[in-house]
């Protein structure tokens, strides 16, 4: 990694409290180049921050889905009249078919992506414990 990015990385781990950093300077003038660095690592405030973003993800994924099933509500709403239910193939048009089918497939993937999601919160709350 270059230089400038490693500087930027340690930044925003800063940033998130994730580690601290503690100069040593080598001699009185405490130039840069002349120091040693050391780290300090908080473990649990890293899972922590990991285990909120997976968190945040998932509900993105969520707010998502509630978008989609909004801009499909008239569709949505046809096919669960008590007259609809079963007959779709013979009572919906072949855009709506196609339609429904898209949205049927994003339902899937979304809930695929959230179930995901929240295995990587599952293993981040065993790791806690460790």
């Amino acid at each position: 990694m270059k230089e400038s990015q490693i500087r930027s990385l340690i930044s925003k781990l800063q940033t998130l409290q994730i580690i601290e950093v503690q100069e040593i300077p080598k001699t009185m003038d405490r130039q840069a180049t002349r120091s040693v660095f050391a780290f300090r690592f908080k473990y649990k405030k890293a899972l922590n921050v990991f285990k909120e973003s997976l968190m945040f993800n998932m509900a993105e994924v969520l707010d998502h889905l509630e978008d989609v099933k909004l801009e499909n509500k008239i569709l949505l709403d046809k096919i669960s009249r008590e007259d609809v239910k079963g007959k779709e193939h013979e009572l919906l048009l072949t855009s709506e078919l196609v339609q429904l089918q898209k949205y049927y497939t994003f339902e899937k993937m979304s809930l695929a992506r959230l179930a995901r999601l929240r295995s990587g919160v599952e293993v981040f709350h065993f790791m806690k414990g460790l």
